[in-house]
């Protein structure tokens, strides 16, 4: 449990943003999203199937709500990151 929480989720959400932002067409950046979508809620899955993790009120659509979360938190904080990173640059170019 905590190598999913701790290492996979956020291993995952950074591959999804690096590939989001180096794909350029429309249909790969969907395609990614649902590949790496369907990874975490899978996994999340076979947690439960395995019994690696017991909820007493697990809903697959909570599950799902959270996961999509993950990765539009991601590519939020992305988008600063690279924000921040363009402007100091053009900042420092006037030095």
């Amino acid at each position: 449990m905590l190598l999913y929480r701790d290492g996979i989720i956020p291993l995952l959400v950074l591959i999804f943003v690096n590939v989001f932002y180096k794909s350029f067409t429309l249909k790969l950046k969907v395609f990614y999203f649902i590949f790496i979508f369907a990874g975490l809620n899978g996994m999340e899955a076979l947690l439960i199937y395995f019994d690696v993790i017991e909820f007493t009120k697990w809903n697959f659509f909570n599950a799902a709500t959270v996961n999509c979360a993950y990765l539009f938190i991601g590519l939020g904080i992305a988008k600063i990151v690279l924000y921040v990173s363009k402007r100091s640059i053009k900042h420092d170019s006037h030095l």
